[in-house]
């Protein structure tokens, strides 16, 4: 466990060290293309010991030969310089000096209790002496004091959180709620969705549900799809579910595409209920649309609308599809609104097979002479017909 943390540590450490060298190197050549000089002005400037260090890397053109006389005579000159310390410390690491480097980055922390690379240096020690909750306490510490560089972190809080005598150490940072909490379970969902300790994770994060739901559909598997979005529901909104989650458009929770999914551009949920609806007669846009599922059988829908609309100007559709499929099962175009909300139904029929989920989709069908419409949604439900 702890060579296979190592080598994606090792291999992430790298690239961000040769970020901050490259970044540093390039800093130094640009303000003193001859440390030589400055050193005759000011034999002990930092920026000239600096200078020299890199030239003395520069002429290796390895950083894994052993430290220089020259380096450890400069530490002296500086014993307060961070730079130094911390080329030496990536150094150390890149040549597997994991002694020294731990000893260099313990004087840096000193310096600067904040240094980003004294703490990777910390945590990878940590790691290969199998301090597992001193490894994520500094990842931890990493997040906030160098939270740019998150993606990298979440690199090898990802690899941590693979392994079993680590992962509980992850759990237990997380169950701290740190503000990179969010952001580090998205990672994780999209690695694995499917791992048994994920939905405690997700649960407290309503803004990760309809993507936690979502990793399940977008591999087909709507059967588990259908049971996290109802485990992620609150003991109130399960009990009052019906064939259609949400059928008044309430600003409720509930992770999509078992709750609604609108295109922005047409529709919007009231802050009292209602899906508002604006509709410019073109294309045949999907409005709004649920995933439900339906048992074998005859159903009616039934919705309450109201609204204004144009002669040959377009008009909105209920459509109801096995999910997945081109056919629809049936289709109930709404030809007429009317100022005054009023109740419209129709009858369709789920078969026997090959349709365990169903999409429930309001669509806008083109006019001929397209013409703004406007509309408001009051409910739409649906009831199982008795045989």
């Amino acid at each position: 466990m702890v060579r296979s943390i190592a080598f994606v540590f090792g291999l992430v450490l790298t690239i961000y060290a040769g970020l901050v060298l490259a970044y540093r190197v390039s800093a130094t050549s640009e303000a003193i293309p001859n440390f030589q000089v400055v050193e005759r002005l000011d034999p002990y400037e930092d920026a000239r010991l600096y200078g020299d260090m890199v030239d003395t890397w520069i002429e290796a053109k390895d950083f894994q030969v052993p430290l220089s006389a020259r380096s450890i005579q400069l530490f002296h000159e500086a014993p307060l310089d961070t730079r130094l310390f911390e080329a030496n410390v990536i150094y150390a690491l890149n040549a597997g000096s994991f002694t020294n480097a731990e000893t260099l980055a313990d004087h840096l922390l000193d310096l600067d209790a904040r240094h980003s690379i004294a703490l990777l240096a910390r945590l990878n020690d940590d790691m290969l002496n199998g301090d597992h909750a001193g490894a994520v306490k500094n990842l931890d510490r990493l997040m906030v004091v160098n939270g740019e560089q998150r993606s990298i972190y979440f690199d090898i809080a990802s690899a941590l959180y693979i392994e079993d005598d680590s992962r509980s150490a992850i759990q237990d940072a997380l169950t701290r709620e740190p503000d990179w909490a969010a952001n580090f379970i998205a990672r994780l969902i999209e690695l694995n969705p499917a791992d048994a300790s994920m939905l405690a994770m997700v649960k407290p994060h309503t803004k990760l549900h309809s993507q936690f739901v979502r990793s399940f559909v977008r591999s087909s598997d709507i059967a588990s799809a259908r049971q996290v979005f109802l485990d992620l529901l609150s003991d109130t909104e399960r009990d009052s579910l019906g064939l259609v989650y949400n059928p008044n458009f309430e600003p409720r929770t509930g992770a999509r595409p078992f709750n609604w999914s609108l295109t922005g551009q047409f529709a919007d949920i009231e802050s009292r209920g209602g899906l508002a609806v604006t509709y410019f007669g073109q294309n045949r846009p999907r409005i709004a649309s649920q995933i439900v599922q339906l048992e074998p059988g005859s159903y009616r829908l039934r919705t309450i609308i109201s609204g204004s609309q144009v002669e040959f100007g377009g008009h909105l559709s209920w459509v109801v599809t096995c999910f997945d499929a081109k056919e629809s099962l049936a289709v109930y175009e709404i030809l007429e609104l009317t100022e005054l909300p009023a109740e419209l139904a129709f009858e369709f029929e789920v078969p026997a097979s090959d349709c365990a989920f169903q999409t429930l989709t309001l669509q806008g069908v083109a006019g001929t002479f397209p013409r703004a419409l406007r509309a408001k949604i009051e409910s739409v439900t649906i009831e199982a017909l008795a045989l």
